[in-house]
This record gives structure tokens, C-alpha cells and sequence, in this order.
């Protein structure tokens, strides 16, 4: 395994940095430049505003926290040929819009301006269509461009509105609502 590392930005600033290291430990390291903006928010109460890098006891709890649960992280690590354990292979591929208004990308990219324009009512047919399919791709897990995460285990599709009308998200383009369709096991929980 290499090293991987994954920048953390809230809105278009950069938090800071995410690293697994090749035995596949994580640490969090605030930037500096974060650690003196006007900005400066805590990320977690459980990542408090420091220079020292935080080890995996005590980065594993927030950013494993950002991903889906159970049988959905196994589907999702399916879709994305990963392993359920590698949380830092997980967010990079569906930390484009994370619970907490934070993105996490590959160092060198950043995120995209969100965008309206390549928004497209998704039509009855075709959100029932991506409803169905979420069972074996949760949260959209490697359609080209989404990287979307939401915790816990039951099914959702994040999507943003467009006159009213349900719409996946432009690539980039922070979501505005999630849908939850009906638990298989328990007709009638919609």
C-alpha cells in the first residue's frame, strides 16, 4: 500500500490533511494556515485546534463517521473495488460532499464551483430507476464525477432541486436534499 493523502477544505479553504500511511494508519494534521485564519472552526469536538498531527485513535472516530454504515459501506466498497476497512480509499471516493459542508480530495485538485447548469430534473421514471439501483450502488458509489457520503445504514440518494423537481447534483455541487425510499423489511416506513 502507498501513502495516500486527502485535503480536507470547508467551503474553498483548505482544513487540513488526511494521510494514511502504507500500513494503513490514519492522522489529521490541521493546516497551519487554518490554524490562524479568521475562519477558524473546529472540525470535531474531538479534533481540537492544534499544530500536532492527531494519530489514528483519535482521527479513525470523526472521518469514519462521514461514511455510510453496514451493509451500505459494503455495497459501496464493492462499487468501488475496496476494501470496507480502508476508510481513506471510501472518502476519496465519495468525500465530494460530506456531511459538514467539507470536501476531501487528492492533493493537487480542488473543488469545483458549484454549478446549476448541467442540472437535469431527473424524471418519475428515472428516479425510481436510481431508488432501485441504490441497493447495489449506495450514494451513487463510482457514477462518474459524484463522490457523495452520508452516514448511516439505510439506503439514500442525495440529490439537489431544480424548479421544485428532484436532480443529481452537477459534479462539485453541494446537495440540498436526501430522499429515503421505503425499507425493504418494513412496508409502510415511508
Amino acid at each position: 500500500m502507498t501513502e495516500r493523502h486527502l485535503v480536507i477544505w470547508w467551503d474553498d479553504v483548505v482544513v487540513g490533511t488526511l494521510s494514511q500511511d502504507r500500513h494503513g494508519d490514519l492522522r489529521f494534521v490541521y493546516a497551519g494556515a487554518w490554524l490562524v485564519s479568521d475562519r477558524t472552526r473546529l472540525l470535531s469536538r474531538s479534533l481540537p485546534l492544534r499544530a500536532e498531527t492527531f494519530d489514528r485513535r483519535e482521527s479513525r472516530p470523526f472521518f469514519g463517521g462521514l461514511l455510510p454504515e453496514a451493509d451500505q459501506r459494503d455495497a459501496v466498497a464493492g462499487a468501488l473495488g475496496v476494501s470496507r476497512q480502508n476508510e481513506s480509499a471510501l472518502l476519496e471516493g465519495l468525500g465530494g460532499d460530506v456531511a459538514g459542508a467539507l470536501t476531501l480530495l487528492p492533493e493537487g485538485l480542488i473543488p469545483l464551483s458549484p454549478s446549476t447548469e448541467n442540472n437535469t430534473a431527473l424524471t418519475d421514471d428515472a428516479l425510481a430507476t436510481l431508488l432501485e439501483e441504490l441497493t447495489e450502488r449506495p450514494m451513487m458509489a463510482g457514477v462518474q464525477g459524484l463522490r457523495l457520503s452520508l452516514a448511516g445504514a439505510q439506503v439514500k440518494l442525495l440529490v439537489v432541486l431544480i424548479d421544485g423537481k428532484p436532480a443529481l447534483p452537477a459534479i462539485g455541487q453541494p446537495t440540498t436534499h436526501i430522499i429515503k425510499p421505503e425499507i425493504r423489511r418494513f412496508p409502510g416506513s415511508v
